[in-house]
């Protein structure tokens, strides 16, 4: 690789993330590694999988949408 650190580069978008294999597990493991390098890199993981942490409550009859 010409430039290990990927200087000139702002952000590194993954998609499909959520369909892990040995590549994709390698490709984060190197880039984590290089975030400790270069904190200001940011890395986008986009996945078409959607999971929620916070239960979706439905709105009642007449309620607004905030």
């Amino acid at each position: 690789m010409r430039d290990p650190s990927l200087e000139g580069i702002s952000h590194v978008m993954i998609d499909e993330v959520h369909e892990r294999d040995i590549n994709t597990d390698f490709l984060l493991v190197l880039l984590r590694s290089l975030l400790k390098r270069r904190p200001e890199l940011r890395v986008v993981l986009m996945s078409g999988a959607f999971y929620t942490l916070v239960p979706i409550r439905p709105r009642s009859r007449g309620e607004r949408r905030s």
